[in-house]
């Protein structure tokens, strides 16, 4: 979490995909900075092919929000809609930093 009043947000994952989870979750993390700089270049083309994978994968690991949002960047990087990416890439970074795994 990045501050001491958000709330974690807790999601519950089966024992079996708790490390997958966990290490997924690390590297939407790690793609932060990744996604801000494709933000930056208005790089319409990246930011598509994040928001299509991350829809297609976030769900797997209990990560459905994630992907709605990811949807919704592939989406608007169609439009090259870099305002409402830039909006949806908020979200999705207090999302990340927010979310608390636990096991089912």
């Amino acid at each position: 979490m990045n501050s001491n009043t958000d709330k974690p947000i807790i999601i519950y994952v089966d024992v079996e995909l708790r490390e997958l989870a966990e290490n997924y979750l690390k590297n939407k993390i790690r793609e932060l900075d990744m996604i801000q700089k494709y933000i930056e270049a208005k790089d319409s083309q990246a930011l598509k092919v994040f928001g299509h994978k991350t829809k297609g994968t976030a769900g797997s690991y209990g990560l459905e929000t994630l992907g709605k949002i990811a949807g919704e960047i592939e989406v608007h990087s169609i439009e090259n809609d870099f305002k409402s990416i830039t909006e949806k890439f908020t979200i999705i970074k207090k999302y990340l930093l927010s979310v608390q795994l636990e096991t089912a």
